[in-house]
């Protein structure tokens, strides 16, 4: 019976020295769970920003075609003037996220300048790669307070006029509206501008036509509360475990 009772002892003291010890044990995992959880709901410096953040983001739609309009004239609907129109949509577009036509949309949407990114158009082809930016901005594309620019020229089917999609990121919903509208406005003044300085006779001209008022929405950006927390707690679970 005695030795019985000098195991329980030795138990019991074991017990409750292991109890004393856990606290210590479990706050490296529990400071480590809260730095990991903290840096993926804030970005690290001052001041703190959540990573989490709504944005604008804008659609806009611009025919281009010719003054005496492709679409009704059905005699050269599939000749060579539409092949040229489908040509030239791939320069127009690039020409979007470039100056002068890249400041002439912020100054007409009433954006800062070095917030407006310009993301050239991505040439189909296996050298394809991510749109970088073609101009100069003092923000990322990440950033709640950049505007960007990204034009492209959808695929039409053989004999239709080519179109120009510019889509737009704004801190907010209307602001990404009125960037998508500047865009082909700012595109069609440019159009006009050289028509004329160039003497290019009137049918000759290229034109632009938006198709309908640019459309917008608001999307949320970055990790949501609920990632930050189940990866704070599987950081916590593995650090105790180990």
């Amino acid at each position: 019976m005695g030795d019985d009772s000098d195991q329980r002892a030795l138990v019991d003291v074991a017990a409750a020295s292991e109890l004393r010890r856990s606290p210590r044990l479990m706050g490296a995992p529990a400071a480590l769970a809260l730095v990991v959880g903290f840096a993926m709901v804030y970005r690290v410096g001052l001041p703190l920003e959540r990573r989490q953040h709504a944005v604008g983001i804008g659609t806009v739609a611009a025919i281009v075609d010719t003054p005496t309009s492709q679409i009704v004239d059905l005699s050269t609907r599939s000749g060579p003037d539409i092949a040229a129109l489908a040509a030239r949509a791939s320069l127009l577009a690039s020409l979007v996220a470039a100056p002068p036509i890249k400041d002439d949309i912020a100054a007409r949407a009433r954006v800062p300048a070095q917030h407006l990114i310009g993301l050239a158009p991505v040439q189909p082809g296996p050298e394809s790669r991510r749109p970088r930016p073609v101009s100069g901005a003092t923000v990322g594309v990440d950033d709640p307070e950049a505007y960007v620019l990204r034009p492209s020229v959808p695929f039409q089917a053989a004999g239709d006029n080519p179109i120009i999609e510019v889509r737009t990121q704004a801190p907010d919903a209307t602001a990404a509206a009125r960037l998508a509208t500047a865009a082909v406005a700012a595109l069609e003044a440019h159009l006009a501008s050289i028509g004329t300085s160039a003497r290019v006779p009137f049918e000759r001209r290229l034109v632009v036509r938006q198709l309908a008022p640019a459309d917008a929405s608001t999307e949320q950006r970055g990790p949501p509360l609920v990632v930050a927390a189940v990866v704070s707690l599987l950081t916590f679970g593995l650090g105790c475990v180990a």
